[in-house]
């Protein structure tokens, strides 16, 4: 396997501030890693054992989150090749790692390979070791690990709104569902209590008399109107009321 050289190590960002002394250090102490395309470099929540520098190649950050997998973000050895991410620093690129091997923990994320990748890796100490020889490092892997930080904080931010979100839908589910609910009661209700008046229809029909079921048959007859006067007027046809004024005629 071809070692890498100081010279590679130019175009990283979080190196471009030292001398070729120390950026020939870096490269013999970083172990070289190659990657098959759909290769996994670590899994989400695995242990955090390496920091790594991307040399070439792209890295997919993926997570699992409500039991599928999520793309969460992407690395690029080359960051003029990377999508536009307007508050994303160039440098987070080209390096990943650092938060859960400083702070301990497992990585927050799955980091896999799209296309072949190579890449330096660094155990614990020696990352340490590259902090204290190379102090010029921290002023572009801090406002990284601050950005990291926020970003991460945002995505579980989103997370916690979807969720408020599915809560309230939930809820909203539930009131909608009671009218409709108290309707289809109301309908059945309506059922029994219309079954119930026909019945007592029926049974008065049967006691009613005669003179009764015909003022019944009057009102439900065509000509609603004088039915009803007539049940008004006592039965009494229009020849039996007394004549009209002249002007009325």
């Amino acid at each position: 396997m071809t070692p890498v050289t100081g010279v590679r190590l130019r175009g990283i960002e979080l190196f471009a501030g030292l001398d070729d002394e120390r950026r020939d250090w870096l490269a013999a102490a970083g172990t070289r890693q190659v990657l098959r395309d759909g290769e996994k470099l670590f899994d989400d929540g695995q242990p955090a054992e390496h920091f790594y520098v991307l040399l070439s190649g792209e890295l997919l950050l993926s997570k699992q989150i409500d039991g599928r997998e999520q793309i969460v973000g992407r690395h690029f050895a080359d960051p003029a090749a990377a999508p536009h991410a307007a508050d994303k620093p160039t440098a987070a690129h080209q390096y990943t790692g650092e938060l859960p091997l400083l702070a301990g923990g497992g990585y927050v994320a799955a980091a896999t390979a799209v296309g072949p990748v190579e890449l330096l890796a660094y155990d614990r100490d020696t990352f340490l070791r590259m902090l204290e020889r190379c102090p010029e490092i921290c002023r572009v892997l801090l406002p990284v690990l601050v950005w990291r930080i926020r970003s991460y904080e945002a995505q579980a931010g989103r997370r916690t709104m979807m969720e408020g979100l599915g809560t309230l839908a939930a809820g909203l589910a539930h009131e909608l569902n009671n009218p409709v609910a108290a309707v289809v009661r109301a309908a059945a209700e309506f059922d029994r209590t219309a079954t119930e008046l026909a019945d007592a229809a029926t049974a008065w029909g049967a006691m009613a008399s005669a003179d009764e079921r015909a003022a019944l048959d009057r009102l439900t007859s065509p000509g609603p109107a004088a039915a009803g006067a007539a049940v008004l007027t006592g039965g009494r046809a229009a020849s039996d009321r007394p004549p009209a004024p002249a002007a009325e005629r």
